[in-house]
């Protein structure tokens, strides 16, 4: 059944987090000096000087690094900006993976600087933790196999817990755990089927239970910002609801000890809000592709390039 004030809110901005390469990103927001404005900020302007947008490798701009992270979220901010300059007043925000923290800055849950902060504690205090565990950690995509496939495959790796970390569809899943126990799962995938795996350049298991050890120390800064009357409707990956400010900071946090569900947010966003288009910010095609494996309906507008 269809919210009934769905009719309002037909559009809704898609914001991708890592795995991409931002690289492309570049010359969409190059000119604009809220992007330059964003990167002083981030402490980012002499890297993004130095990168060259017309290079074909992009190896470097994927690693998940503490400078690509802040870059990522420079961009997703300031396209959401330009986006509702420009007019369009989507309602509803997701926040793919480490997007969720542009995206609550976009639904107007927290300023730039404190999204900004919650992102590097999240990264430091990952970082830390994976380090001190002495364990090499990774995260891969596996294209193709079902959900009971899926399972199947990790039972078969029980002892190294490896998990499901994204859901992104019917036959799209991104895999948590052990550095040496992700390989052997590729393997095993390609055997049964998989169409294929891709490796994401992280050393961080996101979303899964590895990092549940950093949730006291992140709650606890959380909780020490200044959280802000929403603007716009921001749907929870946990679970596919919309995020009120008292639990802002409770859902920021599971999201990075927790499965998430990119699938039950898109599919909410287009039952229950009426949504039929949505703008993504970011890299072209990173999100369109990503809602392609779970409503094939569902029109993703890329950004347009900002010309001053």
């Amino acid at each position: 059944m269809t919210d009934p004030t769905a009719q309002n809110r037909r559009a809704c901005i898609l914001v991708p987090g890592i795995g991409t390469s931002y690289l492309k990103a570049l010359p969409l927001v190059s000119k604009s000096p809220l992007f330059r404005e964003n990167c002083e900020k981030a402490r980012i302007t002499q890297i993004v000087e130095q990168m060259d947008p017309e290079s074909e490798d992009h190896g470097p701009a994927l690693m998940d690094t503490l400078d690509n992270q802040r870059l990522s979220y420079a961009i997703n901010c300031t396209m959401c900006d330009l986006y509702a300059a420009r007019g369009i007043t989507a309602e509803l925000v997701i926040g793919y993976s480490m997007g969720i923290y542009a995206a609550l800055y976009h639904g107007g849950f927290y300023s730039f600087e404190t999204g900004l902060s919650i992102l590097e504690k999240a990264h430091e205090l990952a970082s830390e933790w994976c380090l001190k565990s002495g364990r090499a950690y990774g995260m891969t995509l596996i294209l193709g196999l079902t959900l009971p496939e899926i399972r199947d495959l990790l039972l078969s790796t029980a002892e190294s817990r490896l998990e499901i970390a994204m859901h992104n569809g019917k036959r799209n899943f991104v895999i948590a755990g052990e550095r040496a126990a992700l390989e052997s799962c590729l393997e095993k995938a390609l055997h049964l089927g998989a169409l294929g795996t891709r490796p994401i350049h992280t050393a961080h298991p996101y979303h899964s239970s590895h990092l549940q050890p950093i949730a006291c120390e992140f709650i606890a800064f959380v909780k020490g910002c200044r959280m802000l009357p929403p603007k716009r409707t921001v749907l929870s990956l946990i679970d596919g609801r919309p995020i009120d400010r008292g639990h802002a900071a409770d859902v920021v946090v599971q999201s990075i000890h927790t499965p998430l569900h990119f699938d039950w947010a898109i599919q909410n966003a287009v039952r229950i809000h009426g949504v039929s288009a949505c703008h993504e910010t970011g890299p072209p095609k990173s999100m369109a592709r990503l809602t392609n494996y779970i409503d094939r309906k569902l029109i993703v507008h890329s950004f347009q390039k900002e010309d001053r």
